[in-house]
């Protein structure tokens, strides 16, 4: 058992040896994609539950600032899709965590939505908005280059390689998508790409299987109270929360 400066100690430990992780793991990232040999792995994966499982991990960093960490996630996007999902997390990962990082107080929201569906075929748009510090045009300009931040005093002052954000725009560019971002400075900035894939084709096969098991199953079903006939009052305060 620690007490409570033991646990800090090695609270610290282990932050210090995760980030010095992830820039080795840029480093290494950084020079296979400079040597086009930087390899892409598709497969079938659930969106929503990469997201969530995403933001539960980042969530921890945002409460340490007491900023809150949103998502939105459009209700019409196809549950199973194929693609890299490591390197999806990866860009994403890179986005949040920049975005917490320069943030002071107010919110962090994740939001994606559908950009079109054709058959098999549909692109997603991720965003990542922020009330942080924001950014000058001249900053916008460079801030995709390797090893670049927006200046000297914000290597100072927030650390990083800034090889985050060249390493996500190669990674967006491999994977057939586009990266940019808005910002103005002292309100905030949005970064946003959008990626292609593939639907699961086997996924419309599971969903009329499961809605014949579920109509079947319906006269067995016990429904309990009937609430057809009650008004239902539901309170939420966070303002991407009440978007139905």
């Amino acid at each position: 058992n620690l007490d409570d400066t033991q646990k800090e100690y090695t609270n610290q430990i282990q932050y210090s040896a995760q980030l010095l992780l992830n820039h080795i793991n840029d480093l290494l990232d950084f020079s296979k994609i400079e040597a086009g040999k930087l390899t892409l792995d598709f497969s079938t994966f659930n969106l929503l539950n990469t997201l969530e499982n995403l933001i539960d991990i980042m969530r921890v960093k945002s409460k340490e600032k007491k900023l809150n960490l949103n998502t939105s996630f459009s209700k019409n996007i196809p549950d199973n899709l194929i693609g890299d999902q490591f390197r999806l997390e990866q860009v994403l990962m890179n986005l949040i965590s920049n975005a917490i990082k320069f943030t002071k107080k107010g919110e962090v929201k994740v939001l994606v939505s559908l950009v079109s569906r054709i058959e098999n075929n549909v692109k997603i748009k991720f965003s990542v908005e922020d009330t942080g510090i924001g950014l000058t045009e001249e900053q916008q300009e460079k801030l995709f280059n390797p090893f670049a931040q927006a200046d000297t005093s914000t290597t100072r002052k927030f650390g990083g390689t800034g090889l985050g954000l060249s390493i996500s725009q190669s990674l967006v560019k491999l994977l057939g998508g586009k990266i940019g971002l808005e910002s103005e400075i002292n309100k905030g900035s949005t970064f946003f790409f959008t990626l292609p894939f593939k639907k699961d084709k086997e996924e419309d096969k599971r969903n009329n299987k499961t809605d014949k098991i579920g109509c079947n199953n319906m006269e067995h079903i016990d429904d309990g109270i009937d609430i057809s006939d009650k008004r239902i009052l539901i309170v939420e305060d966070n303002k991407i929360n009440q978007v139905v």
